[in-house]
């Protein structure tokens, strides 16, 4: 039985390969950057607005560019966990990237969804796979 353990950020991602209670192998490493973004930035006098006689207003937009990218690379993600056909997932993610997962996880279909088996909300990106091992096999 295939087990895969998903490390992630806002920003970059990796796959591990576990067997019983070891990480044996980093299977691939993801970077957002790389990943074409859903929408164009916004530039910077995108949003004003100055009519005659009035002062100038900037309008927010209602969602932050890094939302809306954070969650077109959660939505990536779960889209690489159904092509690894795992078994088992354990998802050690930050919690809005964990809670992103999450919901696209719901959505796949169930035939094509492994079984969460642990969920760890800290962000593990930078560690070592013997810190990874630490964390996710200690509790």
């Amino acid at each position: 039985m295939k087990k895969l353990i998903l490390v992630a950020d806002g920003g970059s991602a990796a796959f591990y390969e576990a067997v019983g209670l070891k990480v044996k192998k980093l299977l691939e490493k993801i970077v957002a950057s790389q990943i074409e973004p859903p929408h164009k930035r916004q530039d910077l006098h995108t949003g004003y607005t100055k009519k005659p006689r009035l002062p100038s207003r900037f309008y927010d937009p209602h969602n932050d560019a890094r939302d809306i990218e954070r969650d077109h690379f959660a939505r990536y993600l779960v889209e690489k966990v159904s092509d690894k056909k795992a078994h088992e997932l354990i998802l050690v993610a930050e919690p809005k990237m964990l809670h992103l997962l999450r919901v696209h996880l719901a959505h796949l279909a169930k035939e094509m969804r492994p079984e969460v088996i642990k969920e760890i909300s800290k962000d593990l990106t930078q560690a070592s796979r013997e810190e990874i091992e630490k964390h996710v096999f200690s509790s």
